[in-house]
């Protein structure tokens, strides 16, 4: 979707109403005499946003700005009007985004965004409940703050009504993964005291996958927005790449999992993906006797995690020492007990976020990280945040984990 992957360039894609009866020129009577006399006003519409969606992904700005042209007729439509304007203003602002990479004028990109901010703005004052057009509208202006951000009086003017619109949105639909997904991307660049940070930015993004699995449940048709499952495994992907600490084996599966939902999308295929290779490819500077340990150990804890994660329970079993024990909010347990909990437990996703490490010994050490996750557990879904710690040994040729422990973090908020 979009065309770099810089830290610009992210905080947009995280974060036009047309003169009325006007766009690109085209009177509403002129465009609506071209439609398709032969569908419905809702099957011709749902084409079209079928069409911004492919389009959005491809990275294709004309066609965007087509689309646009093409759900004209349909905007007083009393059936769809509303969800019409909805996926006008989601062309323009994709239109806008994708831009921000192919060096496009600001001035285009605003004027782009602005039209946005309107058509969201002239669902909300019909229906004031459809939450995701104060989604929209609620980015757009955000991105707006980003080519302003000089100006302080125009980012204030801006952010006195993006604020509102996102306190609004999450007031009535929390769990909206399309809501969470531009949270995420907030709580990334603000600083923990501020209720931000990198780990709670990714736990988000989390929280919106789950959400994501509900979608099914209740689709009604392509008007009705359910796309965010495949920006959140791609912010997963980005963030995993760029956070203070590289999870270079989250990032790549992320991604990889975004394209098995979009196979076309350009970004992550053409873009993240090549990046997140080169990263791994990356000579690496001498590392100090202490610095092969921490990644030796770090290379386990990590293993022990994608034994979970892959479901190969006989393998995770293999990195407990036999006189093991861990810790959790459940008690004591051995390693017996830990192994047999396995077969009712599935990690789907992790990440290991401010990992710490200590040496004691030339065969020994403690990492302390921030392990966010996702799965299955018990036949239910969960995602969780938790502050792990864990006692890594090399015993002859094998290293084996001799304890553990999870206190549960702050939940995001």
């Amino acid at each position: 979707m979009l065309q770099t992957i810089t830290t610009a360039a992210i905080v947009l894609l995280l974060f036009a109403a047309l003169i009325p009866g006007t766009y690109l020129g085209v009177k509403a009577s002129e465009a609506s005499a071209r439609a398709n006399t032969d569908e419905s006003a809702r099957e011709s519409a749902e084409k079209a946003v079928i069409g911004i969606q492919r389009a959005d992904y491809e990275g294709d700005r004309a066609a965007l700005k087509r689309y646009v042209e093409a759900l004209l007729p349909f905007i007083d439509d009393a059936e769809i009007s509303s969800r019409v304007r909805y996926w006008r203003g989601f062309a323009l602002w994709r239109r806008s985004l994708n831009g921000f990479n192919d060096s496009v004028d600001p001035k285009e990109l605003e004027s782009d965004l602005m039209l946005a901010v309107d058509e969201f703005d002239a669902v909300t004052s019909k229906d004031s409940s459809f939450v995701d057009a104060k989604i929209g509208a609620a980015s757009c202006l955000l991105n707006v703050v980003f080519l302003h951000q000089k100006d302080t009086a125009r980012v204030r003017e801006l952010l006195s009504k993006a604020i509102p619109l996102l306190k609004e949105a999450e007031a009535a639909a929390p769990d909206n993964p399309r809501l969470l997904w531009v949270q995420g991307a907030n709580r990334w660049y603000l600083p923990e005291d501020r209720g931000g940070g990198q780990s709670l930015a990714i736990l988000t993004y989390l929280k919106g996958l789950e959400a994501t699995r509900e979608i099914k449940k209740t689709d009604k048709g392509p008007l009705e927005p359910s796309w965010g499952r495949p920006e959140l495994l791609m912010n997963l992907a980005w963030a995993s790449l760029h956070k203070s600490e590289p999870d270079l084996p989250a990032a790549q599966q992320y991604a990889e999992s975004a394209l098995q939902l979009v196979p076309y999308w350009h970004y992550p295929r053409d873009i993240l993906l090549p990046q997140i290779r080169a990263a791994e490819a990356a000579p690496r500077a001498s590392l100090s006797g202490q610095a092969l340990l921490r990644d030796q150990i770090i290379a386990k804890e990590r293993e022990e995690l994608d034994a979970l994660r892959t479901g190969n329970n006989e393998h995770f079993a293999s990195l407990l020492a036999d006189d093991a024990f861990f810790i959790d909010p459940h008690g004591v347990g051995t390693k017996g007990e830990v192994v047999a909990s396995t077969k009712v437990f599935r990690l789907v996703h992790y990440s290991m976020d401010d990992v710490h490490f200590l040496a004691i010994s030339s065969d020994g050490g403690v990492i302390g990280y921030t392990l966010v996750e996702d799965g299955i557990s018990h036949g239910h879904p969960f995602v969780s945040r938790v502050h792990a710690s864990a006692l890594w040994v090399r015993r002859g040729s094998d290293w084996v984990c001799l304890f553990s422990q999870e206190t549960p973090a702050n939940p995001a908020k």
